[in-house]
């Protein structure tokens, strides 16, 4: 089972625990989604890394004019990425037959394996959330640190 099972294996036990077994549909499949952009967004964090390593030493003029063109080049595709990103795990992951497939697969392990199937899928659904965090934190912290939040307030009609 992929990690991403683990997922909504440890959605539907908790939902079966709750007595909610008619929202494990849902949300199994949205936990998924919202680990994929967690994860493509740590990526995208990285890519933003490298951009600071390389512009570190620059002008800060030029550092405005190159943030400002990034800015407004990438802010609606970053959210439109994510976004196309979360529809198409969310829907890949509630198609009948692959969900079906995952919980026929859980349920037949014996009750410890199914425990560790979804302690995998929770330590991987809140891992991947504390993952991108830490990472935005680092730039957010290293985006003062190397001057660029300076760089970025400069006023330059």
């Amino acid at each position: 089972m992929t990690v991403f099972g683990a997922i909504i294996s440890h959605n539907y036990l908790w939902c079966q625990y709750r007595q909610r077994v008619g929202l494990a549909k849902t949300q199994g499949p949205m936990m998924v989604g919202i680990v994929w952009v967690a994860n493509v967004l740590t990526f995208y964090g990285y890519y933003i890394y490298t951009n600071l390593v390389a512009f570190k030493e620059k002008d800060p003029e030029y550092l405005n004019r190159i943030m400002w063109e990034w800015l407004n080049a990438f802010k609606l595709s970053f959210v439109i990425g994510a976004l196309l990103v979360f529809l198409l795990s969310y829907f890949l992951y509630r198609i009948k037959g692959v969900y079906n497939n995952i919980i026929t697969e859980l349920l037949s392990k014996e009750s410890v394996k199914q425990k560790k199937v979804a302690k995998l899928g929770k330590t991987y659904f809140y891992g991947s959330l504390i993952v991108l965090l830490i990472a935005y934190s680092v730039l957010a912290w290293l985006f003062v640190k190397w001057g660029f939040w300076a760089a970025f307030n400069l006023d330059t009609n």
